[in-house]
């Protein structure tokens, strides 16, 4: 269970990072 958990946090911040990421530059949109 831990090595699963770990590998969806990991995609959880990747996709975060995305986010964020078109959050702070909306300019590429």
């Amino acid at each position: 269970m831990a090595s699963g958990k770990t590998e969806v946090l990991s995609i959880f911040r990747e996709l975060g990072a995305e986010i964020i990421e078109s959050d702070h530059m909306p300019e590429k949109w």
